[in-house]
């Protein structure tokens, strides 16, 4: 294949080709040395072969070439690029269509389309990546700065970018996705490995992550939240679907789902965790605010509420269940550890607990009551079945049972005792027993 060499001969003063040979399809390879400075073409410059300049090229129509296209400089076309090898840049490359390479593409600077970007190999910008179309790279998408597309962004590879990603479409990446700004995409978010932003993280669709999910500032999923380790975010997690994570899950504000959540590990909210859903965790769940769910709630371990505790369903914790406002649970309540609200604690099912029961307020059960320690309400405590506990029991109000009353210690009440059964304790030392019968076996 023959080479056609240009030298600065071959420009005008303004740096325009003037030479005889015609360049807009060329059949071999073409190599510019005409110095640092641009080498302008007024059409459109192709080859079948190799394009090489020690300097920047312009063309005001299209660079077209058969091997790859390499600039010293800049390449900046009015049309579009495309080579069947690699397309390598000194500084910046600019194509006011479509850019694409059979090899990879590198640029010093930034790497601007207005049309789609597609690379059979890498993408590698020391600037930013800017589409008016998709980018799509078999190989790793790089920047040092953001990128920008107007289509959805997909690599074989990873995609990491200094400054934010932003995607008109959907971003989906092999491996992980790293961010030195925001990521956002109006579509979905889908890596193979981690996803990991210094700002914030906003998806239009799903957040996948085979790895772990952290954001330095927010996490919003317009569906669901699927991470293969912990997610971590600096304020909110916000996602219309489920959040389902392999790891532990922490917010330092709310947490909200619209499906259930879902961790292997703990779940830490600085604020309220509300989910339409249920809510389950390996570990200990922890909320600066209300705990809220149209489902259970479970725990292997403790359960802390800054505020009230509210669900559709049971309520159940290898720990204690500690409320700083109210409890109540459509379905039972069952705690390996204490029971522990500054207001009322209420459940449609059973209370059964390892430890002791306090409530400020009152207690109502549509089961039993059962207690390993004491129990202990500021109101009054009512149980649809037997009221057992291996220490004292003491109301502020009055006590109704709809089974027996039995009681390891004293029995202490504000008002009249109602039972259907047996009221058995060590001594009364307050309250009148209206209803049942008492037996009291002596302090000793």
């Amino acid at each position: 294949m023959t080479t056609l060499k240009l030298t600065i001969k071959d420009f005008d003063d303004l740096g325009y080709y003037n030479g005889s040979v015609d360049v807009t399809d060329y059949d071999g390879n073409i190599e510019i040395d005409a110095g640092t400075g641009w080498c302008r073409f007024k059409s459109s410059l192709k080859a079948a072969g190799y394009i090489e300049s020690v300097g920047s090229v312009y063309a005001i129509g299209d660079i077209v070439s058969g091997g790859y296209i390499d600039s010293g400089g800049d390449i900046d076309s009015g049309g579009y690029i495309d080579s069947d090898g690699y397309i390598g840049s000194g500084s910046d490359i600019a194509s006011g269509g479509f850019l694409k390479s059979g090899g990879y593409i590198k640029s010093g600077g930034d790497i601007v389309s207005g049309g789609y970007i597609n690379s059979i190999g890498d993408i590698n910008s020391g600037g930013d990546i800017k589409s008016c179309g998709c980018i799509e790279s078999v190989g790793f998408i790089k920047s040092v700065g953001a990128i920008y597309s107007v289509g959805f962004i997909k690599s074989g590879g990873y995609i990491v970018s200094g400054r934010g990603i932003y995607s008109g479409g959907y971003i989906k990446s092999v491996a992980a996705i790293y961010s030195g700004g925001d990521i956002k995409s109006d579509g979905y978010i889908d890596s193979g490995r981690f996803i990991k932003s210094v700002g914030s993280l906003q998806s239009g669709g799903y957040i996948h992550s085979g790895d772990f999910i952290d954001s330095g500032d927010y996490i919003n999923s317009g569906g669901n939240i699927l991470s293969g380790g912990y997610i971590d975010s600096g304020r909110f997690i916000d996602s219309v679907g489920y959040i389902d994570s392999v790891g532990y899950i922490n917010s330092g504000s709310y947490i909200k789902s619209g499906g259930y959540v879902y961790s292997s590990g703990n779940i830490v909210s600085g604020g309220d965790i509300k989910s339409g859903g249920y809510i389950n965790s390996g570990g200990h769940i922890k909320s600066g605010g209300n705990i809220v769910s149209v489902g259970y709630v479970y725990s292997d371990g403790s359960i802390h509420s800054g505020s009230y505790i509210k669900l559709i369903g049971p309520l159940k914790a290898g720990g204690d269940i500690v409320s700083v406002g109210g409890i109540d649970s459509v379905g039972y309540i069952v705690s390996g550890g204490d029971i522990f609200s500054r207001g009322y604690i209420k459940s449609g099912g059973d209370i059964n607990s390892g430890g002791y029961i306090n409530a400020g307020g009152n207690i109502h059960s549509g089961g039993y009551i059962k207690s390993g320690g004491y129990i202990d309400s500021g109101g009054f405590i009512n149980s649809g079945c037997d009221i057992f506990s291996v220490g004292y029991i003491f109301s502020g109000g009055g006590i109704e049972s709809g089974g027996d009353i039995n009681s390891g210690g004293f029995v202490e009440s504000g008002s009249s005792i109602y039972s259907v059964g047996l009221v058995t304790c060590k001594k009364l030392t307050s309250g009148k027993v209206a209803s049942g019968e008492l037996v009291e076996t002596g302090i000793g």
